[in-house]
Parts: C-alpha cells; sequence; structure tokens
C-alpha cells in the first residue's frame, strides 16, 4: 500500500516538474520572440538573449536535470545587474524588471522540487 501510494506521489511530482518546465519554457520563447521584435525597433537585445537562457533552463528542468536550477538563478542574477544598469536606483523601476522573474524562480526553493533535478 505504501508504495503504490509514493508511485502516486512520484508521478504526481513528475508531472509538477514537466509542467512547471512548459511553462518555463512557453514563457521563455515568448520573451525571446517579442524581444526579437523589440530588438528590430532598435531596443536591447537583453530580452532576447534572456528568453533563449530561461528556454535553455526550461529543457535541463524538463530532463530533470539540476543545471536548469544553476541556469535560472544566473539568469536572475543577471536580470537584477541588468535592472539596476537600466533603471539606475529607481524603486519602481527596478521593482518591476526583477520582480517577475524571482516570483517564477520560487518554484526551484521547496526543497521536494529541487530533490527532483539530479546532477
Amino acid at each position: 500500500m505504501a508504495s503504490n501510494e509514493s508511485a502516486i506521489a512520484s508521478g504526481k511530482s513528475a508531472g509538477q516538474t514537466i509542467l512547471y518546465s512548459v511553462l518555463l519554457g512557453v514563457l521563455g520563447f515568448a520573451q525571446a520572440v517579442l524581444g526579437l521584435q523589440l530588438a528590430t525597433l532598435g531596443g536591447s537585445l537583453y530580452y532576447v538573449l534572456t528568453g533563449v537562457w530561461i528556454v535553455w533552463a526550461a529543457w535541463f528542468v524538463w530532463r530533470k536535470d539540476e543545471r536548469g536550477l544553476w541556469l535560472y538563478a544566473l539568469f536572475v542574477v543577471a536580470t537584477i545587474i541588468w535592472a539596476f544598469l537600466d533603471a539606475g536606483r529607481t524603486f519602481w523601476g527596478v521593482i518591476v524588471r526583477i520582480l517577475p522573474p524571482i516570483i517564477l524562480g520560487l518554484w526551484f526553493l521547496f526543497p521536494g522540487n529541487r530533490r527532483k533535478l539530479s546532477w
């Protein structure tokens, strides 16, 4: 009975990991495509590059590879640096740039989710 419950729980958690990786991938793809449109209008390449970076992290999460966590963490650090360079010390200018990636990355902070990823 206990083995059946753990199998159900592991299947459920595997589904959550796949769902999260698909969400990351779709958002990263959208950011890259819309960022490319912005870049053609003279905007920054930041959104294109980080969109591709997020898709890359999502691919590793899909494969349940810990490198997805580290790629996403580097993306958040790069975003924080970019936000200050782009918006200066304006609170709202910085917060709107860093809050969405941080909120999306909270999934990685839950120990159960980190255990699903292996090196």
